[in-house]
């Protein structure tokens, strides 16, 4: 027995798509849909929330579990379309082992960045979804990236509890 997941971005899916998606998704047998959302990392908020939160339901009310899936935190190793548009990250990168910062990354030890994540993820578990999964990787797209000091993080997804 295997399950199948589809990630999609929240905002592509609204009155106007949702249907069609439900349709799409039946089709293929489709058992969850990670929903990523539009957030803020560095103020610690989601944007549209209330389409988030009416997505996520929708498809639960229709037999997909509703999921979330956070497509930023600690970064990806390398500038992305959303930090070019930043002038600066206002948290401490990530160092590599020769003491470079890696561009386009955030380290997860900095005080003020695990506050807004804090902040950001109290506000999807709010959203009514049983699943948060966490798009970040030690990896971090090939760069070699100084890990020994971070406490173990699980990067994969943990469960929202009342």
């Amino acid at each position: 027995m295997y399950q199948l997941s589809v990630p999609i971005m929240n905002s592509t899916v609204n009155s106007s798509t949702r249907e069609e998606y439900l349709r799409q998704f039946k089709a293929c047998e489709v058992s969850r849909v990670f929903i990523v959302p539009d957030t803020d990392v560095e103020n610690g908020t989601v944007r549209d929330f209330d389409a988030l939160a009416q997505n996520l339901a929708f498809f639960s009310s229709h037999g997909i579990e509703g999921a979330i899936w956070v497509g930023e935190t600690v970064g990806h190793g390398g500038l992305t379309h959303d930090a070019l548009k930043k002038e600066v990250n206002r948290f401490s990168p990530l160092v590599n082992f020769q003491g470079e910062a890696r561009p386009g990354t955030t380290c997860p030890l900095n005080e003020a960045f695990g506050e807004c994540l804090e902040k950001m993820f109290a506000q999807l578990a709010r959203a009514g979804a049983k699943l948060i999964r966490l798009n970040a990787s030690g990896s971090l797209t090939g760069n070699t990236v100084a890990l020994s000091e971070l406490p173990a993080y699980s990067f994969a997804a943990f469960t929202v509890e009342e």
